[in-house]
């Protein structure tokens, strides 16, 4: 029997790139094609994907909600990856609903505001940090 291989969906929005950590999340949930946001690599539509940073080392810094994983997710820092909410509503930092399960690794959650699971609230759901 193989091995189960994950699809990677690089984050870049630095000078070129255009694939946002929203736009990664949403191809790795979608389970028609894997690719609603064609700035991005195309999600695993039938199973669990990578979700990398191209820069080391950077803040990625959000003022509104980032979609909620629903599907089979590991996030991978790059270095010092920060991924945090500065300002707007209050809201999670990452959320993990349906029977989604997030591994997160090497990475900062920080800023999150909310009533339940300010930086990563997880519903349901399993999480897995590294």
């Amino acid at each position: 029997m193989g091995t189960a291989q994950a699809n990677t969906i690089t984050v870049d929005v630095g000078a070129g790139g255009n694939c946002s950590l929203a736009e990664a999340i949403g191809n790795a949930n979608d389970t028609t094609t894997g690719q609603p946001n064609t700035d991005c690599g195309d999600g695993d539509e039938a199973g669990a994907d990578l979700i990398q940073f191209a820069n080391a080392n950077t803040t990625y810094s959000y003022t509104s909600a980032l979609p909620a994983i629903t599907t089979a997710v590991t996030i991978q820092g790059n270095g010092n990856t920060t991924i945090q909410r500065t300002g707007g509503p209050a809201f999670s930092v990452l959320v993990v609903s349906g029977g989604g399960s997030l591994g997160l690794a090497n990475a900062t959650i920080s800023g999150g505001s909310a009533a339940a699971g300010g930086g990563i609230y997880a519903n349901g759901s399993t999480l897995s940090l590294t």
